[in-house]
């Protein structure tokens, strides 16, 4: 009778197949990571136009924001909100947003405020307050107008400094950039409100707009100066497309704010950008059409 001879098997030891998983694994990473970094740097990539399209609801060709900011991309499409991320931003490391002497400062007293979410894919970009910023920077670039957006996690910064209140931290900010770059003249804290979706939309039937709101605290001596430029923007807007405007609110007194680091500059204004149920293509298609009316202001106010 014919034996078979049975082959013994090779023993593996683990500590092979530990290292093989982590080179596989480190292997996979650094493809990953060289594809996003070709598609974040290439103007209308198809595929990053895809995850545009189903975070924003429409195609990001029109604002771009995230070209050449990939640490925005991967903390916006992973989920990452403004709160929570380690990431610490400064003045002096923002040299992907900042170009030369930038004319306007933009930043948000209320980071993580946000609008509302359309998609729940894979790939949705949070709608957060600071995406309206950055969209504005880019739509002010295109009208050749140069700004800084403060990216500095407010809440992290009060904590560190102890600071009592939202406004103290931006307010610390605000003084900082304005220390650190002479050239800027103009600031401007967007936020969102808390009207309703009424109140705060323009409707037509190619496609919707967040309505914008200028607040003014009256709680300084210097308010009007503020109320006068905001005024300027305010007209500029209604002459443009009155349904834009949700129209200028003064407010002071004992029972609010009433300064909101206007006090700062007679440029500084609060400006409510649509609400916590618009969508940030609304709030897109409104920021387009804010940016040439802030060049026109500002070319109005700079031949003074």
């Amino acid at each position: 009778m014919r034996r078979f001879i049975t082959k013994r098997k090779v023993k593996i030891p683990r500590y092979k197949i530990l290292s093989i998983k982590i080179v596989s694994f480190l292997l996979l990473f650094s493809f990953i990571y060289i594809i996003f970094s070709i598609i974040i740097t290439k103007d209308n990539s198809p595929l990053l136009n895809i995850i545009g399209s189903n975070s924003f609801g429409n195609n990001l060709s029109s604002y771009n924001i995230y070209k050449n900011n990939k640490q925005l991309f991967y903390q916006n499409s992973f989920g990452s909100y403004s709160s929570t991320t380690k990431t610490s931003y400064n003045s002096s490391n923002l040299h992907e947003l900042i170009l030369s002497k930038p004319l306007i400062y933009i930043y948000n007293t209320f980071q993580t405020e946000k609008y509302k979410s359309t998609n729940n894919n894979d790939y949705n970009v949070n709608s957060v307050i600071s995406a309206a910023s950055l969209i504005l920077s880019e739509y002010l670039k295109k009208e050749g107008i140069k700004s800084l957006v403060e990216l500095e996690n407010i809440d992290k910064l009060a904590q560190e400094k102890n600071y009592s209140s939202n406004y103290l931290t931006s307010k610390y900010l605000l003084n900082k950039a304005k220390k650190e770059n002479p050239s800027l003249n103009y600031y401007f804290d967007l936020q969102i409100s808390s009207a309703s979706y009424s109140e705060t939309t323009y409707e037509t039937p190619e496609k919707n707009y967040a309505k914008i709101r200028f607040i003014i605290g009256t709680n300084y001596d210097s308010y009007k100066e503020n109320l006068k430029f905001a005024t300027l923007l305010n007209t500029k807007l209604t002459i443009q497309n009155s349904n834009l405007s949700r129209g200028i609110s003064l407010e002071g007194g004992t029972d609010n704010e009433g300064i909101y680091n206007e006090d700062i500059n007679s440029h500084v204004l609060l400006i409510e950008v649509g609400g916590k149920e618009n969508t940030i293509a609304e709030v897109n298609n409104t920021l387009k059409v804010f940016a040439s009316i802030i060049k026109e202001a500002i070319n109005e106010e700079e031949k003074k």
